[in-house]
């Protein structure tokens, strides 16, 4: 993963930094450096050192499990609304649980961990965030463990494309089936008749490196088709395509 030029003089894009007061990132700047993100290549792997953390300006970052059957599923994603890296906040010797993969290619902000730490004991405000994004992770990936154990493919499908959708500010996700078979956990068919058939009720042709979402007219109620809006990293209830938005959508029949 290539580093680019310091940030000092840049605009930062990533939306947990950019929220926070001008004195506290002005104090944490000096430390970013721009890095690529490239496609499928791991940020932290499975028993590594978190040596540092990414702040994701574009592109995705999703976080996979280890089935224990030479497969992976995804439990956690991350865009530009978070960071990658959370459990080093938590624990000054953290090796990571889960695979980092990067799902969609971009640039992150990268900065040592002991770097961050020391920066969160001096500035309140920071820490105050990072913790919250911490939690808002920690439900994201119980509600994912919750999606796939409940759901079947098609409403797992639709809620993986409405959380890459609010990420990538697109209808159109840079996908291949084959990698998202793999982050769904199925082989490589399923997702293909998923898409196929939300392709075909909506009168579109699918490109097979290309997938589409259609139609996202908002959260339905408590109780209506699966829908769950769970709180953002700030301690307030996500909007649509705000900071840390998350939908939990099932768009199946009914």
């Amino acid at each position: 993963m290539s580093s680019m030029p310091d940030t000092s003089q840049l605009p930062i894009r990533n939306e947990l930094l950019a929220a926070l007061p001008g004195d506290v990132l002005a104090q944490l700047r000096p430390h970013l450096r721009r890095a690529s993100l490239v496609f499928e290549q791991e940020v932290h792997g499975i028993g590594n050192p978190v040596d540092s953390v990414y702040f994701p300006e574009s592109g995705l970052v999703s976080l996979t499990a280890d089935t224990g059957d030479n497969g992976w599923v995804e439990v956690g994603l991350t865009g530009r609304e978070g960071m990658v890296g959370v459990s080093a906040l938590l624990n000054p010797d953290a090796v990571a649980v889960h695979r980092a993969l990067v799902q969609i290619a971009g640039t992150a902000l990268r900065v040592d961990a002991v770097t961050l730490r020391r920066q969160m004991d001096q500035q309140p405000a920071l820490r105050d965030r990072c913790l919250r994004y911490s939690q808002f992770l920690m439900v994201q990936t119980s509600q994912a463990a919750a999606c796939n154990a409940r759901h079947e493919l098609p409403e797992r499908l639709a809620r993986w494309l409405l959380m890459t959708r609010d990420r990538v500010d697109s209808d159109e996700v840079p996908m291949t089936q084959e990698f998202l078979s793999y982050m769904l956990g199925v082989r490589r068919a399923g997702p293909g008749r998923g898409v196929g058939d939300r392709e075909r009720a909506a009168g579109a042709g699918a490109d097979p490196a290309v997938t589409r979402a259609h139609d996202h007219p908002g959260p339905r109620g408590p109780g209506e088709g699966g829908v769950q809006l769970l709180p953002d990293h700030r301690g307030q209830p996500a909007a649509h395509h705000g900071l840390g938005s998350e939908y939990v959508w099932n768009l199946g029949t009914g």
